[in-house]
């Protein structure tokens, strides 16, 4: 006999502990046996919305509510009993399958797939798993793969890969309740299969997991889905109507976004961005230069969200803004287009720029000791932006890379055969190297280091990148820094570009000259805080928080994303 049950519900207008604790007891026993009873031909059926068979328990008070229904085939059939030892009998019934081998982990229906039917599939044996462990294991005669993860003889079943690049979480980290991503440090709850950490906008799902004898099951659906969207809760009148201001355009501004609207927030979001363009997959636009014909089309690729998500009454959205000012006493935001924002609570996302060298001739003793001491880019690194602000402005083929329009102005030099140094030889320059090369680009790094990220990984893991770099015909320069950029004066560079210089040499410290067709500085970053009064930073500008977020001192500005610090053991910042 076939019989599906999805919800039971029970209400008891009963003022008795005694009788309501013991109704309590007999429902769950009644909810798990029938979660456990009803395995049809290796099938297991799932129910999210009413179906018209479910089974209703309903109060036994006379003429308030109706008895007890068992539906069945769209047919009513009707159970009086005016003691609820019906069930207790019932579960009586079903003694047998609590004396079965089989056990039952406890499913989330938060993320499983939406399916009516599911497929037991054999993953393992259990002692093919040994605690602590977890293993990739492919399903479905090759086609698809789940993830079996073994804490404390408790056995989890979830999807494979992480959603932010797809990542196998294999051979990530796992501790008691959680998977971390091994790449980009995404963390996702072993039950639920929700993100709560990390640069990942998605969950991945989970499955229910049946340990019969020795022998490990899960149910799966037949067509498996990799990565599970994030549930957003509608908005309801009930939520406390308040202004809340974001300052930025990137990950952490998405994330807020969508966290706000989970929680049903219904008042006004104000978000001012300086980017060009709403929220993208940034990561990438150091991995890829664009192939595309226009910035908008490598957005539409790269892009987080589509537009339409953002097309909410309450959202409000600005692009190419820029705070100059906050005033934390009256809590208003001046811009730089001349508007002012009222605030009830501030969300600071905006994120760091890249520090931008000045090595004019004139200015040859600061290049040095900004190539000699890595330390004064850090301290200075205001000022010497402000200061190269004047030769970016008229230099055509001096670049950074902060944002997707660096990425679309780098491509059109990158052509088949031109030649690029790199200042810097971290993450953002090696990056940059390894694009530029599937373009075929001639690229030359220039480090003060005598390895690539020595700072990050130290001399022997600086040693294997640097043997990458070489494999790849990348040109290394170590231990040196550049003292001035040579500019063409040519008649012909001059009619072509009546208005910016171009750079075509780049002379270093020990007197020799890299012949170069553009340059990237890749040597570092600065948060974004000019706005903020220092009380709220640190001597490096950045912006420390609390494990809420919060700023100290303050009871309504919050900060997220690379602009801030926390505490952190990784870091030291405890």
């Amino acid at each position: 006999m076939h019989i599906f049950i999805h919800y039971i519900y029970i209400y008891i207008p009963s003022r008795n502990p005694t009788k309501m604790t013991k109704f309590n007891c007999i429902k769950e026993k009644v909810r798990n046996i029938v979660n456990k009873a009803y395995s049809i031909n290796n099938k297991f059926y799932v129910y999210k919305e009413r179906k018209p068979i479910c089974l209703y328990a309903y109060s036994f008070v006379k003429n308030q509510y109706p008895k007890i229904n068992l539906l069945k085939n769209n047919v009513n059939k009707k159970v009086e009993n005016y003691n609820y030892n019906i069930f207790l009998a019932f579960s009586l019934l079903l003694i047998p399958s609590f004396l079965n081998k089989k056990n039952w982990n406890n499913m989330s229906n938060k993320n499983i797939s939406n399916c009516s039917s599911l497929e037991k599939v054999f993953l393992l044996k259990t002692n093919e798993l040994k605690n602590g462990e977890m293993k990739e294991i492919k399903i479905h005669n090759g086609q698809d793969s789940v993830l079996l993860v073994n804490v404390n003889d408790e056995y989890f079943c979830v999807g494979p890969k992480c959603p932010h690049y797809s990542a196998p979480l294999q051979n990530g980290l796992l501790t008691k309740s959680y998977v971390t991503c091994p790449w980009h440090d995404a963390k996702f709850d072993l039950k639920s299969g929700e993100c709560i950490n990390g640069p990942s906008f998605s969950d991945i799902p989970t499955y229910k997991i049946l340990i019969d004898g020795d022998n490990i099951f899960a149910y799966v659906p037949t067509e498996i889905e990799n990565y599970k969207e994030k549930k957003v809760c509608s908005c309801t009148d009930s939520c406390e109507k308040k202004t809340i201001l974001i300052v930025g355009g990137g990950a952490a501004t998405i994330g807020a976004i969508e966290t706000f609207l989970k929680l049903g927030y219904s008042g006004k979001l104000i978000i001012c961005s300086k980017d060009s363009f709403k929220p993208y997959d940034k990561p990438l636009i150091s991995k890829n230069i664009s192939n595309y014909n226009s910035d908008e089309e490598y957005f539409n690729e790269i892009k987080l969200k589509e537009d339409e998500y953002y097309n909410k009454t309450n959202i409000q959205y600005m692009h190419n803004i820029e705070v100059e000012k906050v005033d934390t006493v009256k809590k208003k935001a001046y811009l730089n287009n001349g508007e002012v924002v009222i605030y009830d609570q501030l969300l600071i996302a905006s994120g760091v720029s890249p520090t931008k060298l000045m090595l004019e001739k004139d200015n040859e003793q600061n290049g040095k000791n900004i190539g000699k001491n890595g330390k004064n880019i850090e301290k200075n690194g205001k000022n010497i932006e402000k200061n190269g602000k004047k030769t970016y402005n008229t230099v055509c083929n001096l670049f950074n890379l902060n944002c997707l329009d660096d990425n679309c102005k780098i491509s059109e030099y990158a052509k088949e055969g031109t030649r690029c140094v790199i200042i810097g030889s971290s993450f953002i320059a090696c990056e940059l190297a390894s694009a530029l090369k599937k373009k075929n680009v001639n690229v030359t790094l220039v480090s003060k280091d005598s390895v690539p990220h020595f700072r990050a990984f130290g001399n022997k893991l600086g040693n294997v990148i640097l043997n990458i770099l070489k494999d790849n015909k990348i040109n290394f320069y170590p231990e040196t820094y550049p003292i001035e950029y040579i500019y063409d004066n040519s008649k012909y560079n001059f009619l072509k570009n009546t208005n910016k210089k171009k750079i075509h040499g780049v002379k270093l410290e020990n007197g020799e000259v890299l012949k170069c067709d553009f340059v990237i500085e890749a040597v570092g970053c600065h948060p974004n805080s000019d706005f903020l009064d220092k009380k709220f930073k640190d001597d490096k500008n950045y912006i420390p928080v609390d494990e809420y977020f919060k700023l100290k001192n303050s009871n309504d500005i919050y900060a997220a994303g690379d602009v801030c610090i926390f505490p952190y053991f990784m870091t030291g910042n405890v």
